[in-house]
């Protein structure tokens, strides 16, 4: 069983991995990168206090210039802090045992969010992975800009969803 739950996980892996491929195609084709960098960085202003920690001061058009390797890293924070914080309210004991991969699951299994929104967290999650830990190969600004865009949409729509279940 064990053998049989590791090959779906990298099957599934493999899947956010084709994912994030196409949303780098379709990112490249017809379309200036500059200007969309420009507009993700504008638009990450917007959620300081979210970013703020584990980001903290970093300037993420600088950190997207200049290290986006640590991009990775640091979407990775970002993320778990928005999602352990859901989890913790929503599902478990706080500070319980459980890793990001399963607290996403665990979201989605309950229906506090929707595969869409799984799908990109998965995919800001499967980049920090990636890039936290040793590899040959280096991430691209390209592959970071797309783990931007997705952390930036998955803030957006946890800000809608906080925001319509406090009124």
């Amino acid at each position: 069983i064990q053998k049989e739950k590791k090959k779906i996980e990298e099957e599934f892996e493999e899947t956010i991995r084709k994912i994030n491929a196409e949303d780098a195609e379709r990112l490249t084709k017809g379309s200036r990168i500059d200007e969309e960098e420009d507009q993700i960085c504008s638009a990450f202003t917007k959620f300081d206090n979210i970013l703020n920690p584990p980001v903290n001061t970093i300037n993420i058009k600088e950190l997207l210039d200049t290290n986006v390797n640590f991009a990775g890293t640091a979407f990775r924070q970002v993320l778990e802090k928005i999602i352990f914080t859901i989890h913790d309210k929503k599902i478990a004991i706080p500070n319980s045992k459980r890793t990001l991969a399963s607290a996403i699951f665990d979201l989605e299994k309950k229906g506090d969010i929707n595969r869409s929104l799984s799908q990109k967290l998965h995919s800001v999650r499967i980049y920090g992975n990636d890039n936290t830990h040793y590899a040959s190969t280096c991430s691209t600004k390209i592959e970071a800009l797309v783990a931007a865009m997705n952390l930036l949409t998955i803030m957006e729509e946890i800000e809608v969803m906080y925001l319509a279940t406090k009124s």
